[in-house]
């Protein structure tokens, strides 16, 4: 599989997984292959709003909510490389240096 395809693949997942909540602006962060596991380990980016959201602010855009911040969580993706398909989703913790 070429890391373009593996990209695309961790990209819908994610989508797909996060459809019901409130994040904008995904961005690919770094790409890795394992050897041992024979998949790629593909780590996105995206923003979502923090605090508590009332359920008429959960239906405006993100960007008109009054007084509501956001913070970037990352996740890494695993797609295996034989059959294309994402295997799993996992939330990746930055270090304070980084």
């Amino acid at each position: 599989m070429e890391i373009r395809h593996a990209v695309q693949a961790g990209k819908k997942y994610l989508a797909n997984v996060f459809a019901d909540e409130d994040i904008s602006n995904t961005r690919l962060e770094e790409v890795e292959y394992s050897n041992a596991d024979e998949a790629w380990k593909v780590t996105f980016s995206f923003l979502r709003p923090t605090g508590t959201l009332t359920s008429a602010e959960l239906l405006m855009p993100a960007g008109l909510r009054p007084g509501r911040s956001v913070k970037r969580d990352y996740k890494v993706v695993t797609i295996d490389n034989q059959s294309g398909q994402a295997t799993s989703v996992k939330h990746r913790a930055l270090d304070a240096a980084e």
